[in-house]
């Protein structure tokens, strides 16, 4: 049984924590303002990731994303899932430089399982490279001690692990870094307590939701995606586009610019050459993204969880091709070849690559096709190809889109990761009518403190 200072203990940090859930739109202010102010003369465009491993795959986030539509039958949503089953938070740290800047999202959904240093160093780059605003989901229930005792140790260990995780890791987080907070834990409680249902009557395994699991997790999701308070000016600022003589300068302080075409008048047939520090956005080697690498042929994984690179990218396609491997996977040799870049060398899984042009950089410990094959049982043979794009994040001219309805937004991103700082940008337009913007909206991820040590 229980003891009445355990149980005193418990509900302390339960109080806290439902307290600081409680606050409507904490920490999502800015995505609910978008939603909330969208109307039909003006749709704002709201993108939404939700991140994670397996259980953020399942039916549920379908649910959340037809609620919002719903909802806002005004907001331009671009709703994507990227989640990797069976990612957990260290291997998540990895693969995600491929999976969240190019989608640059407003809100992260965000529910992993693994180790809580790994878990913020994901919530900590985000926040330092991004505007992004996250919403954390706690743990849902898979099993509940037996109040006459006689549990196993290792079961009530990692049960204690997961209440100290979601009561008071996870709302400590939250505070930390500003995020938004859904408890999922304790009202998945009261909802087996109040209809005597046992923890397995919602999941169709020991762990992943059945079709009720999902309908409660997309129910408790929604609950917390409210209208938020009037909050303080955030990351995102939007500037009014003075030209002078053709040209444009703005000092502004941030890692993202986008452009924002006029809405109102016909747009001047007219480009803009874009400088930024005196430099056209393709001269900065952190504007340029890669991709995720392609799923293995035994799962739905990448063959690599993350490629790096030592020397500038440039905007080309890359094919891994395999070229001989065992019947598990374990040694797997390889070619490297980038469709600009042409062939660009021969490795081995089991050492660390580095390509001869410095475009490609795989550490032995990112290769995954020997925990695919494991898991499928399916081996990834000879011949299979590995495929992945670098792409640029930057524009270095300028060109009014075409405004097909003035209801909506039309950005165009000119530059997105650059080191977050003081910058100057300048527009010199090609005619002397200048292309019409409606503003120039800066992106400033918000400084953190230093990790603690």
């Amino acid at each position: 049984m229980f003891s009445r200072r355990t149980i005193l203990i418990g509900l302390i940090a339960l109080a806290a924590s439902l307290a600081f859930a409680a606050e409507p739109g904490a920490g999502i202010g800015r995505t609910m303002t978008l939603l909330e102010s969208s109307t039909p003369k003006h749709r704002n465009t709201v993108r939404v990731l939700f991140y994670g491993q397996s259980i953020t795959m399942q039916d549920w986030w379908k649910l959340v994303a037809a609620n919002l539509r719903g909802r806002y039958p005004y907001a331009d949503l671009v709703i994507e899932n990227r989640a990797l089953g069976g990612f957990a938070s260290p291997m998540l740290r990895r693969a995600m430089v491929h999976d969240i800047p190019h989608f640059a999202p407003d809100l992260i959904l965000f529910h992993d399982y693994g180790g809580e240093p790994e878990y913020e160093e994901i919530i900590r780059w985000i926040r330092s490279n991004t505007t992004s605003e996250i919403l954390l989901q706690t743990d849902h229930v898979t099993w509940l001690p037996n109040p006459a005792g006689g549990d196993a140790e290792k079961d009530l260990k990692s049960y204690n692990w997961h209440e100290k995780h979601c009561r008071e890791w996870l709302p400590a987080l939250a505070r930390k870094y500003g995020l938004g907070l859904v408890d999922v834990r304790e009202p998945w409680k009261a909802h087996l307590s109040a209809r005597k249902l046992q923890p397995k009557d919602l999941l169709r395994d020991g762990v992943h939701l059945n079709a009720a699991g999902d309908l409660l997790m997309a129910e408790l999701v929604i609950g917390a995606l409210r209208p938020a308070r009037p909050s303080l000016p955030g990351p995102v600022t939007d500037h009014k586009p003075v030209w002078q003589g053709g040209r444009l300068a703005l000092d502004f302080e941030g890692n993202r610019v986008d452009l924002m075409a006029s809405r109102g008048g016909r747009q001047p047939f007219t480009r803009a050459r874009v400088l930024i520090d005196g430099k056209p956005p393709s001269a900065f080697p952190e504007l340029y993204a890669i991709t995720r690498p392609s799923d293995s042929v035994a799962v739905d994984w990448p063959f690599v969880i993350r490629i790096d690179h030592t020397a500038p990218l440039i905007v080309e396609d890359w094919f891994l091709t395999v070229t001989e491997t065992d019947d598990a996977n374990r040694v797997v040799r390889f070619s490297v070849r980038g469709s600009v870049t042409g062939a660009d060398g021969e490795g081995i899984s089991t050492e660390r690559f580095v390509s001869k042009s410095g475009r490609v950089v795989i550490d032995p410990a990112d290769w995954h096709l020997n925990r695919a094959t494991e898991y499928s049982k399916k081996v990834t043979p000879a011949g299979s190809i590995c495929r992945w794009r670098v792409v640029p994040m930057f524009h270095d001219i300028y060109e009014p889109p075409a405004i097909g309805d003035r209801t909506r937004d039309y950005p165009v991103t000119i530059a997105a990761g650059l080191p977050n700082g003081n910058h100057r940008l300048e527009l010199i337009a090609e005619t002397p009518q200048p292309p019409l913007l409606e503003s120039v909206r800066v992106y400033r991820p918000l400084p953190l403190r230093p990790p603690e040590n």
